[in-house]
Parts: C-alpha cells; structure tokens; sequence
C-alpha cells in the first residue's frame, strides 16, 4: 500500500492509513445497513449514488428517493390511483411479465430513460416529487441523465470500487465487533473508577 501510494505522490503515515482504512470499511459497513433497508443488492445501491455524485447529488439524497420508490410502486401494483397515476404518464409498468412487482433499481432505469426525455418544468418535478417524495427535486439530474447512463455508472462502482456484498457485510460485522470492545473497554473503565473514587475523593 505504501508502494502504490507513493507511486501516486500520497504520503501515507500511520495515522493516515488507519483513517484511510477505517474510512474504507464505514463506506462499505454503510452500503450494506442501506441495502437491507432499501432492497437494493450492495453494488447497484453503490453505482446508484456513484450516479448521484456524478450529477452532484449524494449517496444519502439517492437512498431517501429509492426508499419512497419503494413505497409508491407498492402502492401501485396495490391499485391506488393516486401512486398508479405518474407511473402510467410515464409510460412504466410497476409489474413485471410474472405480475411481480418490479424492484426500485429496475424502476429506477426505466423512469430514468423517461425522465431523460421529459420536458424540464413543474409538471417534471411533480411528476419527481409523487414517485420519490421529498428527494424527488434532487432526483431528477440523476434521471436526466437518462437508464443508459445510470447502468454505465453501476456497472462502472461494481467494477472498480472494490465493494462486494461480502465485503459489505464483513465490514458491518467488524464494525459491530469494535462496538461490543468499545463497550467492555468502557465497563472496565467504569469499574476501575469505582474502586479508585473513594481513595480519590
């Protein structure tokens, strides 16, 4: 790691390189919490916000519009009009050939090809805001950008960036074992207190 980083004119210290690790595995930790919340597989949910900083949005705006795309196309293979309304202006089917409901990252591509097309202007933004909610505004320049684009930057985080499932859920299951030590280091030092406070006092 040294090599590579003094190849690209990177001092790396010690305490860079912890920080640089214990960035790394927050990053991948944080993927997998999300994925589990969103449905979403760890790699597409990463290339998803890959695409969101390309537009200049973040990975967090992204989550919050792909949790409310949840919620509006079940709402709309259940049959309310309401939810069912922009999906059928836009021409998406929230079902697939199976009669599945089809999922967020699927949705997202096809609407994204919709969006790409769509005339800037308040009738885009509504249409934004009924699908993702309050993240719609921030949505759209991810969208504008069109389904081909977004599988592009998918594919591209898949590649390159490192993190896979596994990883993800590896780097969770470490993060939960620093906490459990955080925790018994805490009680000893609660402990060590209590025996030392009246001799102090």
């Amino acid at each position: 790691v040294r090599g590579l980083a003094a190849a690209l004119g990177i001092g790396l210290g010690a305490d860079a390189f912890k920080n640089f690790i214990q960035g790394s595995i927050e990053s991948a930790a944080r993927l997998d919490d999300l994925s589990k919340k969103t449905g979403i597989a760890v790699g597409t949910l990463g290339g998803i916000g890959f695409a969101a900083k390309q537009a200049g949005g973040d990975l967090e705006s992204a989550v919050a519009g792909a949790n409310k795309l949840n919620k509006s196309l079940a709402e709309a293979a259940a049959g309310s009009p309401l939810a069912a309304e922009a999906f059928k202006l836009l021409g998406v089917n929230v079902k697939d050939a199976h009669g599945q409901v089809i999922g967020a990252d699927v949705a997202l591509a096809q609407l994204a090809d919709k969006f790409a097309a769509y005339a800037d202007g308040p009738n885009k933004t509504a249409l934004a805001i009924r699908i993702f909610g309050k993240a719609g505004a921030d949505m759209i320049p991810v969208l504008d950008q069109g389904g081909t684009k977004l599988r592009e930057n998918i594919a591209y985080f898949e590649k390159y960036s490192g993190v896979t499932a596994e990883s993800a859920r590896q780097a969770n299951e470490f993060k939960s074992t620093m906490a459990h030590l955080a925790l018994a280091s805490s009680a000893f030092g609660q402990q060590l207190a209590q025996q030392m406070l009246p001799t102090l006092s």
